[in-house]
């Protein structure tokens, strides 16, 4: 049976031949660390993130992708996965042959072009989330993430994206609130007080 599947622009002028799909339950790890290379990953359907153990047994989130994202790049110049990979929600994704990929990043400017402009975004998106780290005070780093990002996942999550505790957060969000700061809009989500 063939399966058909629509992917971003510019990864639809891949052939079909070249791609293979997988569904993952939530939970379930996609790759883990040092385990071979399957190829550029596609989030088709759920979304799943990238983490490290940090040295202190602290799981490290480094990245988050959610349908239409790409992630390991750099498996493109890799033999093993440098990160585990989670699915957070009940997932699809694509993997694309890494041959396949730089082929194509050889012979097609246009295509080079257009993967180069999304590693752009993701590079700002890394930036922001390094900058966010360095903020010392974790009211301050809260506060700055609700203004920079968003908090459009769990407290947990949202914690791990920042680099604090759970519980850190959890307070930093309660004094944000308590100081007319931020608002709670539903259980387990807030924002930016209204000015």
């Amino acid at each position: 049976m063939i399966e058909i599947t629509m992917l971003p622009q510019p990864f639809d002028a891949i052939a079909p031949a070249s791609r293979f799909s997988r569904a993952y339950a939530k939970g379930e790890a996609v790759f883990l660390t040092g385990q071979d290379v399957a190829g550029l990953g596609i989030v088709i359907e759920g979304a799943v993130e990238l983490a490290f153990t940090g040295a202190g047994g602290e799981r490290v989130v480094i990245h988050r992708a959610s349908v239409g994202d790409t992630l390991v790049e750099p498996c493109l110049f890799a033999s093993t996965y440098q990160c585990d990979c989670t699915a957070i929600a009940a997932s699809r994704i694509t993997f694309i042959r890494k041959q396949a990929v730089v082929d194509l990043l050889a012979a097609n400017p246009d295509f080079a072009l257009s993967y180069i402009k999304t590693l752009a975004g993701q590079v700002d998106q890394l930036r922001a989330r390094l900058e966010l780290r360095n903020i010392k005070g974790a009211k301050d780093r809260v506060m700055a993430a609700l203004l920079l990002t968003g908090q459009t996942t769990t407290v947990s999550t949202f914690a791990s994206e920042i680099g604090l505790t759970h519980e850190a957060t959890f307070r930093a969000l309660s004094a944000l609130v308590k100081d007319g700061k931020a608002a709670r809009v539903a259980r387990g989500r807030y924002v930016p007080a209204s000015r």
